[in-house]
């Protein structure tokens, strides 16, 4: 009998940083119907520092939106694109440097029809990238969850009020 992946089944993921160092994990989290068994409050060592990494809760049940974070416990997430952003950046450069060569060596409509190319790319990559929901306390970032209604783009004024929250969770773990 062969074993075929269900759409319905596939694995979420967190991606969260040890309090401690900073190391960065994966922890891929399985469908309910899919798992056999669930973790309650699951810890791991960190390789890095030596440390046990302890979750705040069991592991969230992927078919639903996330409302509290496993890691710190916090209720409140903002929503982005899942895109790294390094890599944004130097796409941006080196468009820009690529636009600049062309209008260099040819004609500026030329260079304009570059940049307009490269930005019709850059929409059809962000139409296609999906959404997650990051953690403002402790910045879990969860992967392939449902979109939450509650959860807003990353907003400055929110931040600036975690920075202080943060700074006393990172020292009581």
């Amino acid at each position: 009998m062969t074993s075929q992946a269900v759409p319905g089944n596939l694995t979420a993921s967190l991606h969260l940083a040890c309090p401690r160092c900073g190391r960065f994990f994966m922890l891929p989290v399985a469908r309910r119907e899919a798992a056999a068994a669930a973790v309650e409050k699951p810890s791991f060592p960190c390789d890095q520092c030596g440390g046990t990494i302890q979750l705040a809760s069991e592991l969230p049940d992927p078919s639903n939106p996330v409302d509290r974070c496993v890691v710190c416990g916090n209720q409140e997430f903002f929503s982005q694109k899942d895109f790294n952003r390094l890599l944004g950046f130097w796409f941006v450069v080196v468009t820009a440097l690529i636009t600049f060569l062309v209008m260099l060596l040819t004609d500026h409509y030329w260079g304009l029809a570059v940049l307009l190319l490269v930005t019709m790319a850059d929409w059809l990559i962000y139409r296609k990238v999906k959404q997650v929901s990051v953690c403002y306390l402790c910045y879990t970032i969860y992967r392939d969850f449902p979109p939450h209604p509650r959860h807003r783009p990353f907003y400055l004024g929110e931040e600036e009020r975690f920075k202080k929250l943060r700074q006393a969770w990172i020292k009581t773990h």
